[in-house]
């Protein structure tokens, strides 16, 4: 599972996916010139009042003030705190100490153990719960001899159910087929906690998060299966999740939870698509708004390489480096086949009467920087088959006029790419696209 550190001088960088175990892990790094300042500032600290400990002079009061006592999926964030607050010997908030925070029982982790109070004299960690649900959580708050504890309690998500995050910026949708869905730019929820910085080269979408959820609910009526169904309901400015943390959402300790939040229920969905199914197909909703109206499938296969006829394309170097690799690599398959035969996906949506690329009839999206083409993402690469795990990935970039701008036509499409599912599932997957 993932692991951070919610401090403003750490940056948390994503280790490669480890879908083989529900422990797969993300590393810390720590660039210099925020090390310095942190080691700086320690010392500092420590220098003001060595009989209560760093940075603690005067604190008489560490209480507990949110996230008591709460229930969520296994392996995911607890939607609300856990917060603690520090209050001097008048009772008055005290604001840059540091708090502790510590797992004591049941086999989560608080990525960034070390939380600095703000001027309501409050520090917030995150708490990512143990993996086995049923499980009994608990977590100490300390700064100096203060302590406060924490308990939760860790659930087995039911298939249908919605779980929401913290203040409702990530919602999921626990699922019981092997096929997820993840729509991280269609929010347009705007905080006014999220409002000092913004992400500037980023584009909202509208329609691929509701394209996301007609998606589950076409295959639901289909198959009478779930699928599973994280939703980014920020707005791209202030979140985008399918970048590593630090481009995703700056410095902002609220994106950055929400962060948190979107890829532990993505994990948490990957593992247990591995566990009951032993592979699956991961997906995420996107809109473009190239010139060309086509469904842009993205396999981290370059533009460039998909000029290449089939005989090269299926060479080590290629199916590698593909988030397909799995798939491309079972006996009698080729990433050709995967990703522009007769049975792509690509193909099946034109059959379908979607034009889509690439797919038996459009190979190739185009000659690089003559015609634009999307090809994946950071969660195409973590969430997909390329580094092993049981997942693989196909990003699908959608057009809007025709498709993601009705709810008649996201409807319309929603079905076709169920029967599609369907039809590509059979030809490629050694299960069904159906419940378990």
């Amino acid at each position: 599972m993932v692991s951070s550190r919610l401090t403003p001088s750490v940056e948390a960088t994503p280790a490669p996916p480890h879908h083989g175990s529900r422990k797969s892990g993300w590393r810390c790094s720590w660039p210099a010139f925020d090390s310095l300042f942190l080691l700086v500032g320690l010392a500092v600290a420590a220098c003001s009042d060595s009989s209560t400990g760093p940075g603690q002079q005067g604190a008489e009061k560490l209480t507990p003030v949110e996230g008591q006592g709460l229930q969520a999926p296994a392996g995911t964030v607890l939607p609300s705190g856990p917060t603690v607050e520090v209050r001097g010997k008048k009772g008055e908030p005290l604001r840059g100490k540091i708090v502790t925070f510590e797992v004591l029982e049941g086999g989560g982790r608080v990525p960034y153990p070390e939380v600095e109070t703000d001027s309501l004299g409050r520090a917030t960690a995150i708490w990512i719960l143990g993996n086995a649900p049923g499980e009994r959580q608990r977590l100490r708050a300390s700064m100096g001899s203060l302590k406060a504890e924490f308990e939760a309690t860790t659930v087995e998500a039911t298939p249908g159910q919605k779980y929401s995050g913290r203040q409702g910026y990530i919602d999921y949708y626990a699922g019981n087929v092997p096929l997820i869905l993840h729509a991280p730019q269609g929010g347009d929820q705007r905080p006014a906690e999220m409002r000092g910085e913004r992400l500037v080269d980023t584009v909202r979408f509208a329609g691929t998060a509701e394209l996301a959820l007609e998606i589950r609910q076409a295959l639901h009526e289909r198959t009478g299966g779930w699928a599973h169904v994280v939703i980014n309901n920020l707005h791209p400015i202030n979140l985008y999740p399918d970048r590593e943390l630090v481009s995703a959402a700056m410095s902002n300790q609220a994106a950055r939870r929400a962060w948190w939040e979107y890829h532990t229920y993505l994990e948490q969905a990957v593992a247990s698509v591995g566990q009951k199914f032993g592979e699956g197909l991961v997906h995420s909703i996107r809109g473009h708004d190239h010139p060309i109206p086509r469904v842009e499938l993205g396999y981290l296969t370059s533009q460039t390489s998909l000029t290449l006829p089939d005989e090269v394309l299926d060479s080590i170097v290629y199916v590698s480096g593909s988030s397909v690799r799995g798939l491309a690599s079972k006996p009698g398959k080729t990433l050709s086949g995967i990703i522009r035969g007769p049975k792509s996906l690509g193909t099946l949506l034109e059959n379908r009467g979607y034009p889509a690329t690439p797919s038996q009839s459009q190979p190739m999206p185009g000659m690089p920087g003559q015609v634009p083409y999307l090809n994946g993402a950071f969660s195409t690469n973590r969430y997909g088959s390329r580094d092993g795990g049981p997942t693989h990935a196909i990003q699908l970039a959608h057009y809007t006029p025709g498709l993601l701008d009705t709810e008649a036509n996201r409807r319309a499409y929603a079905v076709a790419l169920v029967d599609a599912l369907i039809e590509y599932f059979a030809a490629h997957f050694r299960i069904p696209l159906a419940p378990r």
